[in-house]
């Protein structure tokens, strides 16, 4: 919300914000009658005086000369909002980074409308306990920036506030850009070292916005995006480090995860630019645990390497994308189009200790989809409430799949390692013909597995004597072929 101005003198005459409005005088004297008034046949009447609208006044919060409200000036009147918020929220971040000072500052076309349409806010807390907030909102013909600040900031944490300016800025970007996109990246990468939280928040346009909800703190990252075409939720548990994989692991664990999605995608006729919002979110909140090229995982050495190759290298998650039903047959309004999406993954150690350790890995995915199609390929679809148009197929669709990693270990020697696997498919398919049921069918499609790799990874574990690179070598194969069986599997056909 753009507030009341209390202030609204602007920027004085000598500066490059100076909006000076000039006036025609009208001419002075008495007025003189004509003494003749002759009309022409056929003569066109003089045009009407033009009417001058005297240009609404450009109201500015504070009068001054910083690189924040210079460029305000430049952009307030830009037509959109990609215009209005170029580079703004950069500029008010590194503005807090030079100096530390909080700052205000709005700029309206007339009095404030009160009501800004779009709305971005960044929070940040140190270590130290220290606390900003960043707020950047506006609408048509007006811009409010704002940075407020709790506690001391030493120098050190203001230059790294700094370093989260291109993100602020590229996350704004994104979430403006046509169609939407995902950029949290560098924001959900903070400095641990620095920052206890980073909290950025969105609300575009007014009659059905789109919000955006971002939290990362040192044990977890959320995310949550509302729009007129569905929901993202995803939530990491970032809590512990030791279960995290090297990078090719990683790599694996997300390609698979992502492929998965791109399965459910096409099976359930989803909103491909939706599903491509929440790759990039999922993408984007695990990346925040890689690790650089030349760096080592803190506490990898918690866990053995036939426990690594069991997991997946990624953190718990819980992640789901739903559409928005729409009941696009007036005939039938029950039958909704909509489409719901859950992926999880959670882990459980049963003991700290390495001697008598069971650790489990549980993934699932569950698919609920339903659609209209025409009845015949190249057919076209319009649903009315004329029988004649009620000609078409309505599929439900409702898939799971689950995959369950096991691994034990009794006074040190490895016990336990299966992989179990499962996967259903379900498809109800409704066909119409003139309005009229003629078939309902239901296929039904399931199947699960369990692999035992207990003596494959007794072959790759320690046997106490000195190591030589063609033993490492050999025990790294074993690991990476197990790890690249941890997979999940959504088509019952492929298990």
């Amino acid at each position: 919300m753009i507030p009341v101005l209390t202030s609204v003198s602007p920027p004085s005459a000598a500066s490059p914000l100076a909006t000076p409005v000039t006036a025609r005088a009208a001419p002075d004297g008495p007025r003189q009658l004509p003494s003749a008034i002759v009309s022409l046949s056929g003569a066109q009447s003089a045009p009407a005086s033009p009417v001058y609208v005297k240009p609404s006044p450009v109201v500015w919060q504070v009068r001054s000369n910083d690189a924040v409200t210079l460029r305000m000036a430049r952009q307030y009147a830009a037509p959109t909002d990609t215009g209005r918020f170029s580079g703004l929220g950069a500029a008010l971040v590194q503005n807090f980074a030079a100096d530390g000072g909080e700052f205000v500052q709005s700029v309206s076309i007339g009095a404030s409308s009160g009501a800004a349409g779009t709305a971005f806010r960044l929070s940040v807390a140190t270590a130290s306990g220290a606390h900003v907030t960043f707020a950047v909102m506006g609408g048509e013909g007006e811009l409010m920036v704002q940075a407020t600040a709790s506690g001391s900031f030493d120098d050190r944490e203001r230059a790294a506030v700094g370093r989260l300016a291109d993100g602020f800025q590229k996350a704004i970007d994104g979430l403006l850009a046509k169609p939407p996109a995902i950029d949290v990246t560098a924001l959900a990468s903070f400095d641990r070292t620095v920052f206890g939280s980073i909290d950025m928040s969105a609300s575009i346009g007014t009659e059905t916005p789109t919000t955006l909800a971002m939290h990362a703190d040192t044990t977890s990252r959320s995310l949550k995006v509302v729009a007129a075409g569905g929901t993202i939720d995803i939530g990491v548990d970032a809590s512990n480090p030791a279960m995290l994989g090297t990078a090719a692991q990683r790599r694996n664990a997300m390609g698979n995860y992502l492929e998965q999605v791109d399965k459910a995608t096409a099976r359930g006729h989803g909103d491909r630019a939706l599903a491509t919002m929440y790759k990039a979110a999922f993408t984007q909140l695990h990346g925040a645990d890689d690790v650089p090229v030349g760096n080592t995982r803190p506490m990898a050495s918690v866990l053995s390497k036939s426990e690594h190759a069991m997991l997946s290298g990624l953190a718990d998650f819980r992640a789901s994308i739903s559409q928005r039903p729409v009941a696009s047959n007036p005939m039938r309004a029950d039958e909704t189009d909509g489409f719901s999406y859950d992926m999880a993954q959670e882990t459980h150690i049963a003991s700290p200790g390495m001697r008598d350790r069971e650790l489990s890995q549980h993934r699932s995915t569950h698919l609920l989809a339903s659609f209209h199609s025409p009845l015949y390929a190249g057919a076209t679809l319009s649903l009315t409430d004329n029988p004649t148009s009620q000609n078409y197929i309505y599929t439900q669709i409702d898939d799971r799949s689950d995959s369950l990693a096991e691994i034990a270990y009794r006074n040190g020697v490895l016990v336990k390692a299966t992989l179990s696997q499962s996967a259903s498919q379900s498809t109800r398919t409704m066909r119409y013909i003139m309005g009229r049921l003629v078939e309902d069918t239901t296929v039904p499609a399931s199947r699960s597995s369990t692999q035992d790799m207990l003596e494959l990874l007794r072959d790759a574990e320690d046997d106490g004597k000195p190591p030589t690179r063609a033993r490492e070598a050999q025990r790294e194969r074993i690991h990476v072929a197990v790890n690249e069986r941890m997979t999940l599997e959504s088509d019952p056909a492929r298990l």
